[in-house]
């Protein structure tokens, strides 16, 4: 028995060892980053920041002689870490976020027929997205994200039922992006989904009748990003590819969306956004415009 406690002693200290430095002279963080990050295979201004997030306590001024440094991540040797393996797979869990938010807007809607044209207010008193973000290389993420939103009454004066109950709108996306320029900027493209609602205009032409239909609407989307240390914005604009619907053949047009935000705590965040769309089918165009304020978490 004692025999096994040495070796698991001995262990835990050669862990230790490689989850260490004793700094044998004055130093500074940068001047370990410059010494160590071609032994991790790091970059040296992304590992400087890594140093400074592990020893907080020294991000400004010199180390002096015989202080422990943690060279990467700090996990306790006797809680089992040590292995390169455990430190790479901690880190790619530290760079996965989950958010969730809570959003409420307010727009227009128009839609031309062939002699009439709708216009009424696009007011959403709720809307829940999901987002999840994921870096899976030291400059590639992935962003994925959906919500489901609730579209207040469409009123159509002059029309026989006078209203008609627009359902749950809903959409996802999913993107892969680049970092640029030390991670303040970055730059992605991908896929979006959207289920849109279009007014039947014949029907209401010849019937004086109000009613809507649901259309799918898949995109190509591009679009950049800024990050700061609190606030960051971005610019996406979607081209429509492929559509479904039952009252509409062709669909075509894009949207574009910009948002900006500030995180107020590390878990806390609020933004606002402006999302635009220009469609067109069988000689018809719509055009929607919806202004947002969000709040968001990091769960």
């Amino acid at each position: 028995m004692r025999f096994f406690t040495l070796i698991l002693l001995f262990t835990s200290f050669q862990f230790s060892i490689a989850s260490e430095l004793v700094t044998d002279k004055e130093t500074t963080l940068e001047g370990i980053a410059i010494d160590f990050h071609q032994k991790f295979n790091r970059d040296e201004r992304d590992y400087l920041e890594d140093l400074k997030k592990w020893n907080p306590k020294w991000v400004k001024g010199k180390i002096p002689l015989g202080q422990d440094i943690n060279i990467r991540y700090p996990f306790s040797p006797y809680l089992g870490y040590g292995s390169i393996s455990d430190i790479k797979s901690a880190q790619k869990s530290e760079n996965f976020r989950l958010n969730i938010g809570f959003a409420a807007s307010y727009g227009s809607f128009t839609q031309n027929g062939n002699t009439l044209k709708i216009n009424f207010k696009q007011n959403s008193p709720a809307t829940i997205q999901i987002m999840a973000n994921d870096q899976i290389e030291k400059n590639i993420f992935i962003d994925g994200s959906m919500y489901l939103s609730k579209i207040m009454d469409a009123k159509v004066s002059g029309a026989n039922n006078g209203e008609t109950k627009i359902p749950y709108d809903f959409g996802a996306n999913i993107y892969v992006g680049r970092f640029l320029f030390d991670k303040q900027w970055a730059f992605y493209g991908g896929y979006d989904f959207e289920r849109f609602y279009l007014f039947d205009m014949n029907k209401l032409e010849t019937q004086n009748e109000v009613e809507i239909h649901p259309s799918n609407l898949h995109y190509g989307t591009v679009g950049i990003k800024y990050f700061s240390k609190n606030y960051f914005a971005k610019l996406s604009s979607s081209l429509e590819i492929i559509s479904n619907s039952n009252i509409a053949s062709n669909i075509s047009g894009k949207k574009w969306i910009i948002s900006a935000g500030k995180n107020i705590t590390k878990e806390f965040g609020t933004g606002i956004f402006i999302k635009n769309h220009s469609l067109y089918y069988d000689g018809k165009k719509v055009e929607a415009t919806r202004f947002g304020l969000s709040l968001f978490s990091t769960l």
